[in-house]
């Protein structure tokens, strides 16, 4: 008996791996072309320039076309869309020779206006606590290889432990310091989660910051080999979901608490509180010399954000996704009842298809299967054969490709 519940549990296993495998396989194999949009601010008009990407079969060749306009439909050519966001098309700008004197009445160079481009995937909430070792830069590196550390350490139960490379054991002392001085500055042990600076300057010198059991910000960092740590404020004293490190000169991190809002951490560690909505899900910042342009998506929409270096909101724009369906889905959605997709903002995502789609193809599987049975000989008045049939009836060609990957035992063999 208990052989045949680990088989049900093998079979659902499979079917789990099949719903992951099979429509990556098949998307690959009838590869198709999306319409998207990009979307830029126009500091020259005050408005958005909408790049529509479409794809058209155009006597059975694929061939893109590419559409300008502003938000309120005027059409642009790709030259004229490009004159009109200068920050953001320097480069070829300055190569057509068309870079203009000014921008919004300031003497503004091609190169300053290159340089300042950057762009930041914000995530809306912080992965798993790292157990493993990590290093800690002292502060003052830079000045000596003297300062190098010649030890690592790790994150336990009980606060943090620094481990001696060359001999793989444990630095009491330098460990007791550490632990003694987060103790001092209230430190509840263990900690939940740490992030670390994404610019290795800003990492040599302020180290981590740490989330405590109670939900505390320190930061902690090494200083001619003691430690440096401070106990943060946080924004408006709410429970931080995650923090975003920048490598921008003008903000060290931005900053998601539990409630979606998100704040701009300066590098005195003070925060501004940003005038967007729930970030718990994440989003895309694009920066330039002069404006921040926040993508968030929703589930039928992206909606665009500028704000201005004082974090101030400039504009906002939200565009519905085209929903086209292309072949490959319909066919996708008879074939396949369940896709499984993961990403960092989202994790793990089960997509059920329409049921009046793919039931009738699961009714002929699970038909297929009981005669496939009998066929072989295989019991089919057991409760275990109906349980086999029930699961390719649910999860169609899935649970049948977990059903005959792990077939039951036939009768004569029992």
């Amino acid at each position: 008996m208990l052989n045949k519940f680990i088989r049900v549990i093998a079979i659902l296993l499979t079917a789990l791996a099949t719903c992951v495998i099979v429509p990556r396989f098949f998307r690959m194999l009838f590869s198709t072309h999306s319409n998207y949009n990009d979307v830029v601010y126009s500091e020259v008009l005050n408005d958005f320039i909408i790049s529509e990407y479409e794809y058209k079969n155009i006597n059975g060749k694929i061939s893109g076309i590419t559409i300008y306009k502003d938000s309120k439909g005027n059409r642009y050519t790709r030259e004229q869309a490009d004159s009109l966001c200068p920050l953001n098309n320097a480069s070829q700008l300055t190569y057509d020779g068309k870079f203009p004197d000014s921008i919004c009445g300031k003497n503004i160079s091609a190169k300053d206006a290159d340089d300042a481009i950057f762009h930041m995937n914000i995530a809306g909430r912080y992965n798993e606590l790292f157990y493993g070792l990590s290093e800690l830069k002292d502060q003052k590196s830079y000045l000596s290889n003297k300062y190098e550390p010649k030890d690592l350490f790790r994150i336990k139960e009980n606060g943090i432990e620094f481990i001696v490379s060359s001999t793989n054991t444990v630095d009491e002392k330098k460990s007791k310091s550490f632990n003694s001085e987060l103790e001092r500055l209230g430190f509840a042990a263990p900690a939940i989660t740490w992030w670390s600076p994404a610019d290795r300057t800003d990492f040599e010198k302020i180290g981590y910051f740490v989330l405590d059991s109670k939900g505390k910000l320190f930061k902690l960092s090494m200083n001619d080999r003691h430690p440096d740590i401070l106990r943060l404020n946080r924004p408006d004293e709410k429970k931080i979901l995650n923090i975003n490190f920048s490598n921008q000169p003008e903000f060290l991190a931005i900053i998601i608490t539990e409630d979606g809002n998100s704040y701009v951490m300066d590098r005195n560690f003070n925060y501004q509180v940003l005038p967007l909505p729930s970030l718990r899900r994440g989003a895309f910042l694009q920066g330039n010399l002069m404006y921040l342009t926040f993508s968030i998506h929703e589930k039928d929409a992206t909606s665009y954000y500028i704000l201005d270096k004082d974090y101030k909101l400039i504009k906002q724009l939200t565009i519905q996704d085209k929903k086209t369906v292309s072949l490959q889905e319909r066919i996708g959605s008879y074939l396949f009842p369940v896709k499984m997709f993961q990403n960092a903002n989202y994790g793990i995502q089960f997509h059920f298809a329409n049921p009046f789609h793919f039931i009738w193809l699961n009714i002929a599987l699970a038909f297929a299967t009981f005669f496939i049975k009998k066929r072989n000989e295989y019991p089919i008045n057991d409760a275990f054969a109906i349980i086999d049939i029930i699961i390719v009836l649910i999860l169609g060609i899935f649970g049948m490709a977990g059903v005959f990957a792990i077939p039951q035992r036939k009768s004569k063999q029992i």
